[in-house]
Order: C-alpha cells, then sequence, then structure tokens
C-alpha cells in the first residue's frame, strides 16, 4: 500500500519535491511501528492496571488495610507469574530489552520510551515471565502505580537473588512472594531473624543488601551486622596505587553468588565496601601495566571485629 501511495505522489508532484516525499515515506516506516508498539504496551498495560486496581480496591473495602491490600495483588500476580527459575529452556522476553541494545538505541522513541518512561518495567508486567529480579520490577512498578506506596528493589549479595520492598506508614517491608517471604510481608528491620528461623541458608550466605538503583547498603536496616571495610592498595615502592580492579568473594560453599563486590580503587588507593561482619572473604586486587606486567594480590578476611576495619595491601608482579 504504502508503495502505491508513494508512487501515486512521485507521478503528482514535481521532480524537485521527490526527494521530501521519499524522506517523509522513510519517516513514516521508521516511525511508524515504533508508535505502534507504544500505543500497544499502553493499551496491555491499562488492561491489567484497572484488572489489580479493581482487586486492590475490593480488598481495601473487606477491611484489609493498604499493605495487606498491595499484598494480595503481589499475590495474585504471582499466581500469574511463570518462573523461568531452573528452566534453562525457557525463554525470558524481558531480558532483550536493555539500554545497550543496539537494536533499540536505533528506534530512538521507542528506546526513550522504554528507559525515561516506565515502558520497560510495564514491558515485565505485562510479559509475566521470567525470574526473581523480573518480577521484583514488575511488583514494585505495578504496586506503586495502583497505590501511590513507595517501593523499591533490593539485591541480596552472596545470594544469587533479587525482591521487592513496600514502605507503609514509614516503614519498609519485604514482599519477597517467590522466595524467601511467601506467606506474608515481613517488615525489613525484622528480615535478619525472620531468615535465621524459616531460611537459615539463605540467612548464612547473605553479605549485602543493596538497592539497586541508589547502590545504598541496606544490611544494616534489615537487622544484619554490617562493616565497612576500607582497602589500601600499594605496589612494592610503597606508593598507593589506583585503578587497582577490586574483587571481593564471600568465603562459604553454599553461596549461589559468592562474588559480593567489585570495583577499582580511586586517586589515593583506596576501595570501601559494606559486607557482613559475621563471614569470611576473599579480596582478590589486579592491575595490567601498559608494559604488560601485571600486579596482583590475594588476601583473605577473617571474621571481623568492632576494630577490624583497614587492610593494607600490597600487589605483586607476575610477568
Amino acid at each position: 500500500m504504502l508503495i502505491i501511495i508513494t508512487a501515486f505522489l512521485l507521478t503528482k508532484y514535481p521532480a524537485k519535491k521527490h526527494s521530501l516525499l521519499i524522506i517523509i515515506l522513510i519517516l513514516i516506516i521508521w516511525l511508524g511501528p515504533q508508535m505502534a508498539i507504544i500505543a500497544e504496551i499502553e493499551s496491555e498495560y491499562k488492561t491489567i492496571k484497572e484488572d489489580y486496581s479493581s482487586l486492590f480496591d475490593n480488598e481495601i473495602k473487606n477491611g484489609k488495610d493498604p499493605l495487606n491490600s498491595a499484598w494480595g495483588v503481589t499475590d495474585t500476580y504471582f499466581q500469574n507469574f511463570e518462573t523461568a527459575w531452573r528452566k534453562p529452556d525457557s525463554p525470558i522476553p524481558a531480558r532483550t530489552i536493555y539500554p545497550e541494545n543496539s537494536v533499540l538505541k536505533f528506534h530512538f522513541i521507542l528506546y526513550h520510551y522504554l528507559f525515561n518512561m516506565n515502558g520497560k518495567e510495564k514491558v515485565f508486567t505485562i510479559f509475566k515471565t521470567g525470574n526473581c529480579s523480573e518480577f521484583a520490577v514488575s511488583i514494585s512498578y505495578l504496586i506503586n502505580d495502583i497505590t501511590g506506596l513507595k517501593t523499591r528493589i533490593i539485591t541480596m549479595e552472596g545470594v544469587d537473588h533479587t525482591y521487592p520492598e513496600t514502605e507503609y506508614n514509614n516503614q519498609w517491608y519485604v514482599f519477597d512472594r517467590i522466595l524467601t517471604t511467601v506467606k506474608y510481608p515481613v517488615l525489613s528491620e525484622n528480615y535478619s531473624s525472620y531468615l535465621s528461623g524459616n531460611k537459615p541458608v539463605i540467612y548464612g550466605n547473605i553479605a549485602n543488601l543493596i538497592d539497586s538503583v541508589t547502590k545504598k547498603s541496606y544490611l544494616k536496616e534489615h537487622g544484619f551486622n554490617s562493616k565497612e571495610i576500607l582497602l589500601v592498595l600499594y605496589d612494592d615502592s610503597g606508593k598507593n596505587t589506583d585503578s587497582v580492579y577490586i574483587e571481593v568473594y564471600l568465603l562459604n560453599e553454599s553461596s549461589s553468588d559468592p562474588l559480593i563486590a567489585q570495583g577499582v580503587t580511586d586517586v589515593n588507593g583506596t576501595f570501601s565496601t559494606i559486607i557482613r561482619k559475621e563471614n569470611k572473604y576473599l579480596i582478590r586486587a589486579e592491575k595490567s601495566e601498559k608494559s604488560g606486567i601485571k600486579k596482583t594480590a590475594l588476601l583473605i578476611v577473617p571474621v571481623l571485629d568492632d576494630n577490624f576495619q583497614k587492610f593494607e595491601i600490597e600487589l605483586k608482579k607476575y610477568e
């Protein structure tokens, strides 16, 4: 149809306007599908929002407070959520939506919608498929959109898991319907004691709890003993060394995610992170010189006490 219309316009208008007509046609072909996809996402999400808004309103009418009504929404959404955990052949369509996707970057209107206008969160909610991270994104957005309650996403370090939290009456609650709080929301400040009694393996492997957006540690706020450690890296001349790549591993055989922190030293040769005091850790440091020489170091961090917080590490040369 577009070809027929274009041929007609090319015969109707003078040759000097043909270039303009072709440009307009290209824009229509390029922009049209993007706008159609956005419209489809908005339409499907609107239907989902209306359904869960109705559920939330009914929970309120039946005498539940907003917190437990939001939990009712979470529980119902979970019943319709297809988990891909331990299903290697199960596709996760949402995993194709990420900022570095070159195809999405080319379609910049769709890209802007997905990453700057909550389009990605709506797509995740529509798909109802994935692992803990997709569930956390979906519920965090849906609960906030329906109820107005604040939400956040917490990533466990030491355990390969992500879950949502909801704030009610100035207190945060764990909404981990997938793994750790499957029956009811748990007050975040009681999370450590709750896990100790109900999920001891997970409890033992948690090294940090991090806000997935702000990257702030909420380990202490969840009842765990946390400690900020400072690493100072220096070379064989005694000079503090910047741009040293750091990896911190949890030394626990049952950990599903032992790499708990990584980064590089600053201009002063320092790197800091927050970890849980009761565990042991392995710190690996490496820096590659332009000459091809590698400088590395390994350090085992014992169980920490209140006086243990600074570690000076010397890099050794390996040619």
